[in-house]
């Protein structure tokens, strides 16, 4: 009789910690969706910064490439930012996937850059701030405030909504 009882006894303590391992890795394997849930949808200021470095080296690179288009076609702009590459210039903002918008169409590098320069190109809505580049070369974060003083100076264009 004995050996019968320490049997079932070894079964259920057996089956005790074969179910102890089973919850104790399903709450191992939730704590880390919980906190994978968190990292991912947590807003990380590097990625930021990053994104914003990314989108000031593009538009350098079709500031590049628009100085580059005027002087090969007697001081002319072209009218997409497509049609002056002459590298392999983005006409695409990295961080949002979106066109820059381009204000130089049918303009020519002249008039774009006398009175200290104004905004060539300017990236997508970005929470209130925008990355312009300027005709003087510059790239700058400013306000949609600030870009649509900016867009005045050129005639014929509006503000963006």
């Amino acid at each position: 009789m004995r050996g019968s009882t320490s049997n079932t006894m070894r079964e259920k303590i057996g089956k005790f910690k074969r179910w102890t391992m089973l919850a104790a890795s399903f709450l191992v394997i939730f704590a880390l969706g919980i906190a994978t849930g968190f990292y991912i949808s947590y807003p990380h200021p590097v990625q930021n910064y990053m994104e914003g470095l990314a989108t000031i080296y593009s538009l350098k690179i079709v500031g590049l490439d628009l100085e580059n288009y005027a002087r090969k076609h007697d001081g002319r702009l072209p009218a997409t930012l497509k049609e002056s590459r002459t590298t392999i210039a983005p006409e695409i903002d990295p961080s949002s996937g979106k066109e820059f918008v381009y204000t130089g169409s049918g303009r020519t590098w002249n008039e774009m850059t006398k009175d200290g320069g104004v905004v060539l190109a300017y990236s997508s809505d970005r929470s209130g701030n925008r990355y312009a580049l300027f005709s003087t070369g510059a790239v700058n974060c400013i306000s949609d405030a600030d870009l649509a003083e900016e867009l005045k100076k050129i005639t014929g264009l509006r503000p963006p909504q």
